[in-house]
C-alpha cells in the first residue's frame, strides 16, 4: 500500500454464522455437533444460546447429533428456539436423537420465556430432541420441547426431572420412559401423552402436586407389572379430571 505499512486481511465471518455464550464468553461456531463435542461435552459448564440455531445433519446419521458422557451442563434456551430436522431425501428410519445424555447431568432451563426444542421434518423418524440413557440425569426448568414425529423426551432407565414449581413454563408434548426415575412436579409442568413402559421392579415414578396431563398409558414388560394410579402420585396428591386432561 501507499504508506509502506502491511496490514492484516480482514477477517472471513463466513465460516463462523452462529455464536453461544459459554460460561459468559461468546464463542463463535458453525456447526454445533462440532462445539458440543470439542467445548460442552464432559464439562462442568452453563451454554446460553442468544440466537436461534437450526442444527443440520447428514442423512446417514444414526447415532446421536450431540452426546453428553459426562460432566454437568445447564443448557439455557434464553428465548431461542434449538431445532432440526430430516431433509427432504432423508427416509427418517433410524434415530440421530438430538441431544442423548448417557452419562453425567444435563439441565435445561429458559431465562427467555419463549426458548425451545423441536424436531419437524418426516413422520417416521424415531429419535428424540432429548435422550437420556441408564447414567445419565436430565432435568427440565423451562421451555417447550415437540416433535411433529416421536415423543421429544425419552428416558431410558435414567433419572428424569421436570421442575415446574418455578418461574418458567414447561411444555413437553409427549414423554416415553423405558424404567429409570421419573418425577414432575409444578404447575407450570404440563406434559402430553406420558408413557410408561416399566419392566424393572425399581422404576420409580412421582406425579406432584400440579403437573398436568393429556393422557397417561402404563405398560408392564417381561413379567412386572404396569403401574397402578395410586403409585404413580406422589404423597398427599390425588387425581382430578379435567375433560379430556388430567391434573395431579
Amino acid at each position: 500500500n501507499g504508506d509502506g505499512e502491511d496490514k492484516d486481511p480482514a477477517p472471513d465471518d463466513s465460516q463462523q454464522k452462529n455464536t453461544i455464550v459459554i460460561d459468559g464468553k461468546e464463542v463463535p461456531f458453525n456447526d454445533f455437533a462440532e462445539i458440543w463435542k470439542d467445548e460442552i461435552n464432559g464439562q462442568t459448564v452453563e451454554v446460553k444460546l442468544d440466537k436461534d440455531i437450526q442444527v443440520t445433519f447428514s442423512d446417514n446419521t444414526a447415532d446421536s447429533i450431540c452426546k453428553l458422557t459426562g460432566g454437568n451442563v445447564t443448557l439455557d434456551l434464553n428465548g431461542c428456539v434449538l431445532s432440526y430436522g430430516a431433509s427432504s431425501g432423508r427416509s427418517g428410519s433410524g434415530r440421530p436423537d438430538l441431544i442423548s445424555v448417557t452419562g453425567g447431568t444435563l439441565t435445561v432451563k429458559d431465562s427467555g420465556g419463549r426458548g425451545a426444542i423441536r424436531y419437524s421434518g418426516n413422520n417416521s423418524y424415531s429419535g428424540s430432541c432429548l435422550y437420556a440413557g441408564s447414567k445419565g440425569t436430565l432435568n427440565i426448568e423451562g421451555g417447550t420441547f415437540s416433535s411433529t414425529a416421536s415423543a421429544p423426551v425419552y428416558i431410558d432407565g435414567a433419572t428424569l426431572n421436570v421442575d415446574g414449581e418455578g418461574s418458567n413454563d414447561i411444555s413437553i408434548s409427549a414423554v416415553t420412559m423405558n424404567n429409570g426415575t421419573l418425577d414432575i412436579s409444578g404447575d407450570r409442568a404440563k406434559v402430553g401423552t406420558l408413557t410408561l413402559t416399566r419392566s424393572r421392579s425399581d422404576m420409580q415414578v412421582k406425579l406432584g402436586k400440579g403437573s398436568s396431563f393429556s393422557s397417561i398409558e402404563s405398560k408392564g414388560s417381561s413379567g412386572v407389572e404396569a403401574f397402578k394410579v395410586s403409585e404413580l402420585l406422589a404423597e398427599g396428591c390425588g387425581f382430578r379430571s379435567n375433560g379430556s386432561s388430567g391434573s395431579w
